[in-house]
Order: C-alpha cells, then sequence, then structure tokens
C-alpha cells in the first residue's frame, strides 16, 4: 500500500509528540519546573510563528476563540506541570500514561453530545484503559491497590494535574470540532501559554537554574516538537489518511514511553509494558465503538 505524503507528514508529527515527555522532563531538571515549561512554550510559539504565521483572529468563531483558548491553554499547561514536578524520570512517565486517558475519554464525551447508545466495546475500552493506568501505577506489583494508593499519594500534585489534563483535552476535543468550523489557531494558543507560564514562573520561582548544553538542545528540540509538530498534524489531517493516522495516533503511549525511557535513562519493568499496551487496546475498543455495526 503506497503512503501518501500527507499521511506521512502526519506520521512525523506522531514520532515529534513521542519524544515530548523525555524532552520536557530533561529541560525541567535543567531550569526548573516552572521556567523550563514557561521556556518550552516560548521557543514552541516562535517556531509555529516562523512556520504557519499568525492567524488572524477576527476570521474565527468567538466561541472558539474564548472556549478553545481555556481549554487548549489550561492541558498544556497541567500535562507540562505534572511531567515537570514529577519526583523522578519514572513518575514522569507515569503521569504521561495517565494523561493518555484522553483517547477513551474523547468517545464516551462524543457519544454522549450527539446522543449515542453506550456500545459494548465502549465499556470493554474503558476497563482496559483502566486496568492499563492501575497496572502501571502498581509498580512491580502489577494490580495492587496498596501499591497504588501510596504511589499516588507520594505526589498527589502530579497525578491530579495530569488526570484533569486528560479530562480537558477529551473536552477540547469533542467541544472544538463543532465549534471551531475546521478552524485551527495553535499559534495564538502557544502565545497565550508562554505569557502565562512565563508570568507565573517569573513571580514564583525558587529553584536553581542549569541552562547548560544539554538542556539548551532538549529545549530546542522540546519546541520543535511542539510547533512542528502541531504544523505537521494539521497537514496531515488535511492531505493524508486521517483514519490512518487516528488509529496510528492511539499508539503514541507506547512510542512516547519507549523513547522517554530511553532519553531518561528509566528501564521500566514487563509488567509496565503490560499496563502501557492494555491503556493503548481501551483507546481502540473505543474508537471501534463508533463504528457502525
Amino acid at each position: 500500500m503506497q503512503i501518501s505524503h500527507g499521511t506521512l507528514i502526519g506520521i512525523c508529527a506522531i514520532l515529534l509528540w513521542s519524544t515530548l515527555i523525555g524532552l520536557m522532563r530533561i529541560v525541567s531538571d535543567g531550569l526548573g519546573p516552572l521556567l523550563g515549561p514557561a521556556s518550552i512554550y516560548a521557543v514552541a510559539f516562535v517556531i509555529t510563528l516562523i512556520c504557519t504565521g499568525f492567524p488572524r483572529l477576527s476570521s474565527f468563531p468567538r466561541s472558539y476563540l474564548i472556549l478553545g483558548s481555556i481549554l487548549f491553554v489550561a492541558y498544556e499547561i497541567l500535562l507540562s506541570l505534572s511531567i515537570s514536578f514529577a519526583e523522578n524520570s519514572r513518575q514522569a512517565i507515569e503521569v504521561a500514561i495517565l494523561n493518555y486517558l484522553w483517547p477513551a475519554l474523547v468517545v464516551i464525551f462524543s457519544t454522549f453530545l450527539n446522543h449515542q447508545k453506550i456500545r459494548i466495546w465502549i465499556i470493554i475500552g474503558i476497563c482496559c484503559s483502566m486496568y492499563g493506568i492501575c497496572t502501571v501505577l502498581g509498580g512491580e506489583y502489577d494490580f495492587n491497590l496498596d501499591e497504588i494508593l501510596k504511589n499516588l499519594s507520594s505526589n498527589p500534585l502530579s497525578y491530579i494535574f495530569a488526570t484533569v489534563a486528560a479530562f480537558l483535552w477529551a473536552i477540547y476535543c469533542s467541544v472544538t470540532a463543532k465549534i471551531s468550523k475546521g478552524q485551527t489557531s495553535i499559534t495564538f494558543f502557544l502565545l497565550l501559554i508562554a505569557l502565562v507560564l512565563w508570568s507565573y514562573g517569573l513571580t514564583f520561582n525558587t529553584y536553581a537554574v542549569n541552562f547548560d548544553l544539554k538542556t539548551a538542545l532538549a529545549l530546542l528540540c522540546a519546541g520543535a516538537a511542539i510547533g512542528l509538530g502541531y504544523a505537521a498534524w494539521n497537514k496531515g489531517m488535511a492531505c493524508g489518511n486521517v483514519r490512518v493516522l487516528a488509529v496510528l495516533s492511539y499508539f503514541i503511549p507506547i512510542l512516547s514511553t519507549l523513547v522517554s525511557s530511553l532519553m531518561l535513562n528509566t528501564p521500566l519493568s514487563f509488567t509496565f509494558w503490560k499496563g502501557v499496551l492494555f491503556v493503548c487496546l481501551g483507546s481502540v475498543f473505543c474508537l471501534k465503538s463508533l463504528k457502525k455495526s
């Protein structure tokens, strides 16, 4: 089967996004959990501005600009902070997996918004995703409630941020699809994120900054992964095979976990990988429920 140019560009976006967790963690280790994300989104804004230009905001529906801004900005900030405030690299990967509940949540929200019947595949998908999350959080003990609670209580802020972020992104995907009229203002959103994070970071930052070569390279790559990733994804959605890209995107957790594990030098157990696989399967089963029987 021949893959079109547009589809290849969309696949590039998936590959770029798969590097984000590891890169964000490296930047946060160097610049701190507040200035790290702020710097990443500032770089991402500049790169996106160069690639796509600044959108003419008057051409966008006002409801999309207001609601979309709130949801998108809140999602990106909470996700980046959940990774930055993680106690170690493994925990950063864990909260990232928790965030990947969003594909299943998108299907659930879309089902209710479109007044569709809840199909058995949705129930199976939710069960698979939750089992996968519990397995990941259970450490080496698989589905162990005591270990899960111990893990969550060690750093509740990161886990709460990641969970809320998953819900926000699912709401963004479900709601803005109806009010955006096919338009996207990613450059404007990235500017807002950078401004909010820099304002907060400069006001409350008490963390030491170590801006070395490793941090600088990770910062540039992270900004490029966000900026070029969104640009490539929009191009892929417009010119590529949307169905192929949608299916591939549901397996980002596996690729992202692999890249993050290598980048952060964090070996992961078979149990952890089993949990990641179940999270992906849960998303696929939920996606299957959208097909008419």
